[in-house]
């Protein structure tokens, strides 16, 4: 049975309003690779990433402070343009080599290797996934459709997304998604969405990676200033969910990020010798962006005289439908009162509650009596009035939503007068009310059959 709270506790949750992140410095990676290209994470705190086109067939094997653990070559493998790192639920590493600059690139694979927590020496040979794009067919495009490089893909549920680079003339701001089988062989990408990012310069557009949080609830893309951040979708309909834009702290050339299970993300970005700027390992604390709304409201009906409305827990920024932006309001009509919480990244949960103002609550109560149930069942309920001394009164049943269930009149012979009414309720909660000539009560029964 859910209570009819006059006050309900309320529990409070920090919410961040800033649409801007900013990235802590680890450590300087120059010594053990310049161009790092991308990043994943998997556990105990290890860290894999690789240089961008022309680097060896390599892999480093990172701890979470930069220092280098391990470097795995990468047999059957040719880093023509590799520009992402993912990894799957076990662990398995993909390197996506689909880096495609002039749009005209004939041989786009992915490798993948095993986990490298199962094999303990510095080489490992690689599978081959090879793919294209259904919808090029010119090898480069013309330059209103040169949309077919990338930067950025994740794993999710045994396949492969991956994010476009648009390169197109005049520039349209799209980024396409295209989906493979995580599995070697040769394929044939399907086109699943896009979506517009931005419609100002190139550089400030591109997506140079992509990472998906560990509960696959939470999808980032990466540009060298920004983040576009996607939440609320259901499944790979990344591109259905709410998107914010997130400012960085610095403009370097960011070419890779990933989350640890810790809710931070890791970045890095290039070195570059022209000003000097880059060659690091970031990280930041994103647990506000990762939160999930939630509001409750204990009751779904009230009968309200002089009440409050309380959420009793939220997380988020709260917006009630009559318009006030705090926990607890004061109703003054009765009908649905619904309240949303709306966290940082947009994602919203809302819950209601219907309120009814009986009409007889505008009585005056200048005179006192009670109302004593004895026996409540669904076809009848029996009690008695103390200290009644009008000769006559009204009998209400009302539901919880206000519905009147039933009335009659009632004769009153002395103080103590019982009364008996025949009815047909079903199992729930109810208000009797007794309504005098200027007086009223009410008192809350339960039919548990």
């Amino acid at each position: 049975m859910k209570k009819i709270p006059i006050i309900i506790f309320i529990c409070l949750s920090t919410y961040l309003s800033a649409q801007n992140l900013t990235l802590n410095g680890v450590s300087n990676i120059t010594g053990v690779l310049s161009e790092s290209s991308g990043i994943v994470y998997t556990a105990p705190n290890r860290l894999y990433t690789h240089n961008d086109s022309g680097g060896n067939d390599e892999i480093y094997e990172l701890d979470t402070l930069g220092n280098l653990i391990r470097t795995i070559t990468i047999n059957s493998a040719n880093n023509s343009d590799w520009e992402d790192i993912a990894k799957d639920d076990a662990n398995n590493i993909y390197i996506g080599d689909f880096g495609n600059n002039n749009n005209d690139r004939t041989n786009l694979r992915i490798y993948k290797i095993p986990a490298p927590s199962t094999f303990t020496g510095n080489s490992v040979a690689a599978q081959v996934i090879s793919f294209v794009y259904p919808d090029q067919t010119q090898f480069p495009p013309p330059p209103t459709k040169r949309n077919f490089d990338a930067e950025g893909f994740v794993w999710f549920n045994d396949s492969l997304f991956i994010f476009t680079k648009n390169r197109t003339a005049p520039f349209n701001g799209y980024c396409k998604l295209y989906k493979i089988p995580a599995v070697p062989g040769n394929h044939v990408a399907q086109i699943c969405d896009s979506v517009f990012l931005c419609g100002t310069s190139q550089p400030e557009c591109y997506v140079t990676s992509a990472a998906l949080s560990p509960d696959h609830k939470h999808l980032v893309l990466l540009n060298h200033s920004k983040m576009w951040w996607f939440s609320c979708f259901n499944g790979s309909n990344f591109f259905d969910g709410q998107k914010i834009n997130i400012t960085l702290n610095t403009n370097t050339q960011k070419e890779a990020i990933a989350f640890d299970n810790h809710q931070q993300i890791y970045v890095t970005d290039e070195f570059v010798t022209v000003n000097n700027s880059g060659g690091n390992l970031y990280k930041s604390n994103v647990s506000g962006f990762l939160q999930n709304p939630q509001v409750s409201i204990t009751a779904d009906t009230i009968i309200c005289n002089n009440c409050t409305l309380s959420v009793d827990s939220f997380i988020g920024n709260l917006l009630w439908s009559s318009g006030e932006n705090t926990s607890v309001i004061t109703p003054s009509n009765g009908g649905w009162y619904s309240v949303t919480a709306t966290t940082q990244n947009q994602c919203s949960a809302a819950d209601s509650v219907y309120v009814s103002f009986l009409q007889s609550l505008s009585y005056s109560n200048n005179q006192s009596f009670d109302i004593i149930i004895t026996g409540q069942q669904n076809n009848h309920i029996t009690g008695y009035l103390q200290n009644v001394n009008n000769s006559s009164c009204e009998l209400y049943i009302y539901d919880m939503i206000g519905k009147c269930m039933h009335m009659q009149e009632l004769s009153i012979g002395n103080t103590q007068q019982q009364f008996r009414i025949n009815c047909n309720l079903s199992k729930g909660l109810y208000v009797l009310c007794v309504k005098t000539k200027d007086s009223f009560q009410s008192r809350k029964f339960f039919i548990e059959e």
